[in-house]
C-alpha cells in the first residue's frame, strides 16, 4: 500500500531501539470498533499483529477503549484520560475524575506529575487481580513528548504494514477520543474524517502515524494500573510499606484479639526490630492511646451509620433514589431524579429542589450535578467529611505515606 506523506518517518524509526525480546510477546491489544464490540490483537515483536478472540493468559492487556466523544457519562466505557486541576495521588485522582464526568462506576488510576498533572483511568471491573493492564494513550504520548506534538492534534499507531490503525484525538481539553480501523485502505480519508468528527482543524501532511515497533519501545516504559484496592483512601500498598505495623494492630483491635497480637509482638520483638524502628514514633503514639482506651480504635474506625441514613434522608427529593456510602473519614450521596418517569411525571418542582438544594447537613458540600448522555435522568452528588481524621485522633499521622 502507498503511504501518504506523513508516514515519511524513517529517521525517526532508524534512531528507536529495537525492543526487546520479552516486548511484544508479552502484550495483548484490546481495542473496540464503532458497533462497540471488543476486538482483541496480540501484539508481536517486530509490530505487527494478530488477530486473537480472546485475551491470553499471562500476558499484559493494553486497553484502547476510550470514552466515546460527547459521551463522558457513558458506562459502557473502559478507559479515560482527564487533565486533573492539581497533583493528586492515584486515589483522589479516581475520584475527581468519576465525579467531574458523572461516572457511577469505581475507577483505578495512574497519575502522571507533569506541569498539568494527567490521570489515566479504567474501570475496576477491568482490572483482575494480579494481571497486568496498560493505558493505550499513555506511550502514545510519551512518543508525542519527543516529537513536541502538543494538542489540538491527531496521532496514532499502525500495526504491520496496514493490518490495524488506532487513532486518537487531542481536542486539547484534557479528554482523548479512539477511532479504530481494521484493514484501512485509504488513511488519508480516514485521518480527514476523524479530525473533522473532533472539531480538529489538521492538514494530513501533519499528523504522524507511529509504527508498531515504536509503540513497544515506549510501552515498555508504561506504568500499569494498580490492581490493589485503597484503604481509608490509601492504596493498599502504600498502606503496607508506610505504617504495615499501625494497620495490623489497628485490624486485629477491631476483631477483638489485640492483645493476643501484642503478647506476639513481644515475644518476636528482636525479629521485627528493623520495622519497629522505622515506625517508632507512630507505634509510640499509637500504643499509648490504646492502653489509654483499647476500644477508641474501634469507634474512631466505625461507619456511623445513624448520621449517614440521616444525612441520606435530609439529601432525598420526591421521585429520586439516594446511593450513599461511608468510611470512617466522611461519606458520599449520590440522588438520582429520573425525569422520564410514565407512571409518575415529574413536576418542575422537583427538578427546581434537586437543582437547588438548599438546607444542607453540617459538613456536606455539593460535589457536582450531572445530566445523562440521553437527558432521562439528573444526578447530584455530595461529600460529607467527618471533623476529625480518625487516624489523627488517635495518634497516628494526619497523612499516611
Amino acid at each position: 500500500m502507498q503511504l501518504p506523506k506523513f508516514m515519511n518517518r524513517r529517521k525517526h524509526r532508524e534512531s528507536a531501539p529495537a525492543p526487546s525480546s520479552a516486548a511484544g510477546e508479552g502484550y495483548v491489544l484490546d481495542c473496540r470498533i464503532e458497533s462497540g464490540v471488543h476486538l482483541y490483537y496480540r501484539i508481536h515483536r517486530d509490530g505487527t499483529v494478530e488477530h486473537i478472540s480472546e485475551p491470553l493468559k499471562g500476558m499484559a492487556l493494553v486497553s484502547a477503549a476510550y470514552a466515546p466523544a460527547g459521551r463522558p457519562d457513558d458506562d459502557t466505557a473502559d478507559d479515560y484520560r482527564y487533565n486533573l486541576p492539581k497533583k493528586m495521588t492515584a486515589s483522589q485522582a479516581s475520584s475527581h475524575v468519576q465525579r467531574e464526568l458523572g461516572l457511577f462506576h469505581t475507577l483505578r488510576t495512574i497519575v502522571v506529575q507533569a506541569a498539568v498533572p494527567v490521570a489515566y483511568s479504567v474501570v475496576e471491573e477491568k482490572v483482575p487481580p494480579k494481571d497486568r493492564i496498560l493505558p493505550f494513550s499513555l506511550p502514545l504520548e510519551q512518543l508525542m513528548s519527543g516529537d513536541n506534538l502538543i494538542p489540538p492534534c491527531v496521532t496514532g499507531v499502525l500495526f504491520g504494514e496496514s493490518d490495524l490503525l488506532i487513532l486518537m484525538a487531542y481536542p486539547g481539553n484534557g479528554r482523548v477520543f479512539v477511532q479504530t480501523s481494521v484493514s484501512p485502505d485509504n488513511l488519508a480519508e480516514i485521518i480527514i474524517s476523524f479530525a473533522a468528527a473532533n472539531s480538529i482543524n489538521i492538514p494530513v501532511e501533519a499528523v504522524p502515524l507511529y509504527t508498531g515497533a515504536e509503540f513497544l519501545v515506549s510501552l515498555a516504559r508504561t506504568p500499569a494500573y494498580p490492581f490493589d484496592t485503597d484503604v481509608m483512601g490509601l492504596p493498599l500498598t502504600r498502606v503496607i510499606r508506610g505504617g504495615l505495623a499501625v494497620s495490623v494492630i489497628a485490624l486485629l483491635v477491631s476483631s477483638g484479639i489485640y492483645w493476643h497480637l501484642y503478647n506476639q509482638v513481644r515475644k518476636s520483638q528482636a525479629a521485627a526490630q528493623s520495622l519497629i524502628r522505622d515506625k517508632q514514633p507512630v507505634l509510640t503514639a499509637m500504643l499509648g492511646r490504646l492502653r489509654a482506651n483499647p476500644a477508641a480504635l474501634g469507634a474512631a474506625l466505625s461507619v456511623k451509620y445513624p448520621l449517614l441514613v440521616q444525612h441520606a434522608t435530609r439529601l432525598w427529593v420526591q421521585g429520586a433514589t439516594v446511593r450513599s456510602s461511608a468510611t470512617a473519614a466522611g461519606e458520599t450521596h449520590v440522588v438520582t431524579l429520573p425525569l422520564r418517569e410514565k407512571n409518575h411525571p415529574v413536576s418542575d418542582a422537583q427538578v427546581s429542589q434537586m437543582i437547588q438544594k438548599t438546607g444542607l447537613p453540617a459538613g456536606c458540600v455539593p460535589a457536582g450535578l450531572t445530566i445523562s448522555s440521553s437527558a432521562n435522568e439528573i444526578r447530584s452528588s455530595y461529600d460529607c467529611a467527618y471533623a476529625a481524621n480518625p487516624v489523627a485522633a488517635l495518634g497516628g499521622d494526619s497523612e499516611a505515606d
